[in-house]
């Protein structure tokens, strides 16, 4: 062996793909928009008058499959995979992943494919541009004056485009709330700056892809001793593709492939999901999988319905609610982090943190004589979860999915819920770990939370999950296809001209 440490590394590598074979080996095509990136998040990277789809990479569906194993088996296979203990004695991954697809050359002008690369399966599943085309694209720049033809008839309200989006491809897609929020300013500086090509450009370099569009080869290698370990891999990975997603949105539905040959595994991978695991920690655990309704219509439809469905002003609208600080949207990921301030802390519990700060964060002229209104420097509101030390973005507790059906899409939606013990949590802010709260930042202790409101009874993550679950099924029942009658006359029928 050399001295050399990065030869020697080089050469353990050698030895470790040469110990692999293939074991799985699979042609797959997204049957959801395709929304990944690169570095700066845009799906298409732009060269002259085309631009090129960036294909899904191993590393994305890896990390992906790795966290799914991890809530349903536990972490006693991290370390063969390469992922845990002392880096200068980490091994080589008994398994490993590489996904190939031929490059995906687009048209700007018409947004559709050069490149013959699509399979004939997904061809026929979507829609085609001119002269029989694939168009790959939700919008080209030769749409550009449709855009503002659209744009002048509601006076330059983004929103406004939503109220009545047919006949025009591109809103089904930035209707979306999800996409709407990613590409709002884009749109709105395309617009303010008179409509110059390269600002379009960038809004379409932003936008998912259409489905059928995005066509890969992925390939499973796992050394041979651990033939088992690569097969639950192979099951698992899966399952991420079809039911997880991979890339943006990924936990609302995009980013979703299926299989176009036939599996030659002898176990489906719906069946890890039979699997229960117990934890100790705070890293979620698969629970449940349930569905939630359907919907008719395209998956453009569906994805709309369940990006609304999880809208805390939508819940208000659908229950008649005037005020929404009961309702608990922070299990799905919402919100990220509240600004502005806004909140009536707890002014005995700031008392014992903030001491003589307290009139510097605390009006104490408003409310009565326990609360008082946050000042309007305060710019972080949230939740505290298990003792953390500051209010970070954190991910929903549920990946909700869509599967095709006749004339529509099945949703579900997967849960995935920390179950650490009590005794693990005892000192944070409440009995299981949650508290609502603002975060300040002070130089010489670091940040400290301070509770908004102590009526915050959090008895069980798992009940608040299904709460929310029952708003999000509620909608989706009567998120109804554009154009479509209400289900029943008790019920408004929402979908098409609801406002993102």
């Amino acid at each position: 062996m050399s001295d050399n440490p990065d030869i020697g590394n080089m050469i353990n590598k050698v030895k470790g793909v040469a110990k692999q074979e293939v074991i799985f080996r699979g042609n797959f095509v997204n049957y959801t928009p395709w929304w990944g990136g690169d570095f700066s998040g845009n799906v298409i990277r732009v060269k002259g008058n085309y631009g090129y789809v960036n294909l899904p990479d191993a590393k994305s569906l890896m990390g992906k499959t790795v966290w799914f194993m991890r809530t349903i088996r536990g972490d006693d296979f991290l370390e063969k995979l390469g992922i845990t203990g002392d880096s200068k004695k980490r091994r080589k991954s008994a398994v490993t992943v590489s996904i190939t697809g031929s490059p995906i050359k687009v048209d700007l002008k018409t947004g559709e494919v050069v490149n013959d690369v699509v399979p004939e399966t997904a061809k026929k599943e979507s829609s085609t541009g001119h002269g029989g085309r694939k168009k790959v694209t939700y919008l080209a720049l030769n749409e550009e004056n449709e855009l503002k033809r659209k744009m002048k008839e509601v006076e330059g309200s983004l929103r406004g485009l939503c109220d009545e989006k047919q006949g025009f491809d591109f809103l089904s897609i930035f209707c979306i709330p999800r996409v709407f929020l990613k590409v709002e300013k884009l749109l709105r500086i395309w617009y303010r700056q008179g409509s110059q090509e390269s600002a379009l450009l960038n809004v379409i370099k932003a936008l998912p892809v259409r489905p059928g569009t995005v066509s890969i080869t992925v390939e499973v290698m796992a050394e041979r001793e651990e033939k088992t370990l690569g097969e639950e891999f192979v099951k698992s990975s899966l399952f991420t593709l079809s039911r997880l997603g991979i890339g943006q949105g990924g936990n609302r539905g995009f980013g979703r492939f299926e299989r176009l040959d036939r599996s030659e595994l002898s176990v489906d991978p719906q069946d890890l999901l039979h699997q229960r695991l117990s934890r100790s920690d705070t890293f979620p655990v698969y629970t449940s999988r349930v569905k939630l309704g359907f919907v008719s219509g395209n998956v453009e439809h569906a994805l709309e319905c369940i990006g609304r469905a999880i809208l805390k002003a939508e819940w208000k609208g659908l229950y008649q609610e005037k005020r929404g600080n009961k309702l608990d949207t922070w299990v799905l990921g919402l919100p990220r982090e509240g600004k502005g301030g806004k909140g009536t802390p707890n002014i005995e519990e700031a008392k014992k943190i903030l001491g003589e700060r307290l009139r510097d964060v605390i009006d104490l002229g408003k409310g009565d004589k326990s609360r008082g209104a946050v000042r309007p420097h305060v710019k972080i509101t949230g939740y505290i979860f298990f003792g953390e030390k500051k209010i970070a973005r954190r991910q929903s507790y549920v990946v909700l999915d869509v599967s095709k059906a006749e004339n529509g899409f099945n949703v579900h939606a997967l849960t995935f819920l920390p179950n650490v013990p009590k005794e693990k949590v005892s000192g944070t802010p409440k009995e299981e770990g949650v508290s609502e709260g603002f975060l300040i930042n002070d130089k010489k202790r670091g940040p400290i939370f301070i509770p908004i409101r102590d009526d915050l009874e959090i008895t069980s993550i798992s009940k608040l999950v299904d709460n929310a679950m029952m708003y999000v099924k509620a909608y989706i029942g009567v998120c109804c296809k554009p154009g479509q009658e209400q289900r029943d006359q008790s019920t408004q029928c929402f979908g098409g001209g609801r406002r993102v």
